[in-house]
């Protein structure tokens, strides 16, 4: 009985290595059917490819100027956007858009905060360590170029530097100080100039550290003489002479 019964543990055992064996070839059999390689390679790929169209495309959020993801997205008037600070810089340079060349006339910028915030939450959630540290470095730069351009303390009569309505930096006298802006006055220029600008605005600076800049254009003398010539026509209907110009 013992007998018989070790030989049917046997047959059984033998039996279940068999299908074990008949249920691998098969498996291998399927694996390299080349239509089956084919399919699960391609399904692979759509996946890769899901996943990599699922992310951001950080190339769509690089300024045209510095290369680098926005910092405080700054539109133009011709639709073009920048990071604040590269666009600031570069109007000082030359009022016109960098990339259509398009004459910017005037300082009304479109920034998007919630836009800002979403830049900011991508970089984090999908960047490499690099970027995120890369991204972080710019963020305190941008804090730091805001910080430079503070001027606390404003006071009547206090001089500073104000970018005027032609993007060049002047030095100008704060005449009155409101709740939300200043009136100033453009020192050597006729009163026509004067004007209110907002307290947060990016044209007010301390005294000196754009009009003190050597790279950046300036108002040449001749220049201001014919504001000169202008404002004394207004005052007085007449051409000045020679002796009140030189006055």
């Amino acid at each position: 009985m013992i007998c018989a019964a070790e030989e049917h543990i046997e047959q059984v055992v033998n039996l279940q290595l068999i299908n074990k064996e008949k249920l691998k070839d098969k498996f291998l059999k399927k694996m390299r059917n080349r239509d089956n390689i084919d399919q699960t390679y391609s399904e692979r790929r759509k996946k890769i490819k899901q996943e990599q169209q699922s992310r951001p495309k950080f190339e769509d959020l690089i300024c045209p100027i510095c290369l680098e993801i926005f910092q405080k997205v700054t539109t133009t008037q011709c639709g073009h956007a920048f990071c604040e600070m590269c666009i600031f810089d570069s109007l000082m340079r030359k009022a016109e858009c960098p990339v259509c060349r398009v004459k910017i006339k005037t300082h009304s910028f479109q920034y998007c905060e919630s836009f800002d915030n979403r830049i900011n939450d991508l970089v984090h959630q999908y960047g490499d360590k690099t970027q995120i540290e890369h991204f972080k470095n710019r963020q305190l730069e941008m804090e730091q170029w805001n910080k430079s351009k503070q001027v606390d303390n404003l006071a009547i009569d206090q001089q500073v530097d104000i970018m005027d309505q032609s993007f060049i930096w002047c030095v100008a006298t704060i005449k009155q100080i409101g709740k939300k802006e200043i009136f100033i006055h453009y020192d050597g220029w006729g009163k026509e100039y004067d004007e209110f600008i907002p307290l947060q605005s990016n044209r007010i600076a301390p005294l000196g550290l754009y009009t003190k800049r050597e790279d950046i254009p300036k108002y040449q003398p001749e220049q201001r003489q014919f504001a000169d010539i202008i404002e004394y026509i207004n005052q007085y209907g007449e051409l000045p002479t020679q002796n009140v110009l030189q006055n």
